[in-house]
């Protein structure tokens, strides 16, 4: 019998939309059909037959409404409405095979006995979950956030991961099994003259180099100490694109406050927004460097080296033990530093500027592949299909 499988992505933007298509691709060209649950304004990336695409899903906003408990509605009636939609589905499909484009814990209570009902008749979950650790604390304490990330883990057979990390799980009465994939590259449609349009709009010319900071403003990233950095070099500008940090987290306000006090507010450029797929080339073609500059607790995967190791575009990192590190270090994609150090950042920025980086690009891009990362969902998750069938 053919295989077949469900595959149930949230977002219809962002780095969560882009690894998830990527991957249904490679596994769609391997020979699995695809049910391809995705959000009513998907737009983009359709899959060719025999998979489907089923718009089911409520939109994410690309921008949180304004009202802090409006937001917390809508973001609770999203969750409850979309895997709803999903359980009806597998029940009208009959198909035994679940993917989980992303991890969240969110109102799991709700929702996890829901599909372990499903498991009871033999479904079968799994989760590609980008950001594995939850270390980002949701409810009134961590006692209660954790038992919830238990949770929600609780129903995956098959957990997909970047790299090998301690989960904070406990054992439950599934045989849950630890799969490492790769990331594939990103490759984004050309802008244009993105560099000269870029440039021409900061004021800036093309001997000017330009590091950039891409993605959403968190505080895990460290762009205070960035910033810092860039008082150690006269003729270096930050780049910083992105959507604004969540509510509780530093604005963008307020590093363009310390940009002006250290006397940098014209070297350091901001693009506060949500950047669709048709822009990132734009940003990406006018920066002659990139950084990532993570705490040290962050041990998750970053989009980031998969779109500049196609571009042949140096990165600078730091994080913790983590495969955004690893993958930078094994393929000389750029440099890594030790995090959460303003010397540091400054010690790789002057790596980047000897301009003598010898990068493996064509064995990063022989090596990482989506379609490698298919090979080993499919060698999991249907390992059992005979039995099953």
């Amino acid at each position: 019998m053919g295989k077949e499988l469900i595959y149930f992505c949230t977002h219809s933007y962002g780095g969560i939309k882009t690894q998830s298509i990527n991957q249904v691709i490679a596994l769609s060209k391997l020979g699995v059909k695809i049910h391809f649950i995705c959000p009513k304004d998907w737009n983009d990336y359709i899959l060719k037959k025999p998979s489907k695409m089923i718009y089911g899903l409520i939109p994410k906003k690309s921008e949180k409404i304004k009202n802090k408990f409006f937001n917390k509605i809508f973001i609770a009636y999203k969750i409850l409405y979309d895997h709803y939609f999903l359980f009806r589905y597998i029940g009208r499909s009959k198909i035994n095979y679940v993917i989980f484009g992303s991890f969240s814990e969110i109102l799991a209570p709700i929702w996890v006995p829901f599909f372990k009902l499903k498991i009871k008749n033999n479904v079968k979950f799994a989760v590609v979950p980008l950001d594995p650790i939850r270390d980002r604390i949701i409810g009134p304490n961590k006692w209660l956030h954790y038992k919830l990330v238990d949770l929600a883990y609780s129903i995956y057979s098959e957990i997909y991961l970047h790299s090998k990390v301690n989960l904070p799980i406990n054992k439950t009465s599934l045989k849950q099994r630890i799969n490492i994939i790769e990331h594939g590259p990103l490759i984004y449609p050309e802008y244009p003259n993105g560099r000269a349009e870029t440039r021409k709009q900061l004021g800036l010319n093309d001997n000017d180099r330009i590091l950039l900071s891409f993605g959403f403003i968190r505080d895990s990233k460290n762009i205070n100490l960035i910033i810092k950095a860039l008082t150690y070099f006269n003729n270096l500008h930050l780049l910083i694109v992105g959507s604004e940090a969540p509510k509780g987290q530093i604005q963008s306000s307020e590093y363009k406050i310390l940009a002006q006090k250290l006397g940098l507010q014209n070297r350091v450029h901001w693009f506060v927004e949500f950047v669709e797929d048709f822009k990132v080339r734009k940003f990406f073609d006018a920066s002659d460097y990139v950084i990532c500059a993570y705490w040290k607790n962050f041990v998750s995967e970053s989009g980031l080296p998969n779109i500049t190791a196609p571009l042949k575009k140096p990165i600078l990192v730091s994080c913790g033990d983590s495969a955004l590190g690893d993958k930078v270090e094994k393929y000389s994609l750029g440099y890594r530093v030790g995090p959460d150090s303003t010397e540091e950042i400054v010690k790789g920025i002057n790596y980047l500027l000897k301009d003598n980086l010898i990068g493996k690009w064509d064995k990063y891009l022989e090596d990482c592949t989506f379609e490698k990362n298919a090979e080993v969902v499919i060698n999991s998750l249907f390992d059992n299909q005979d039995s099953i069938n």
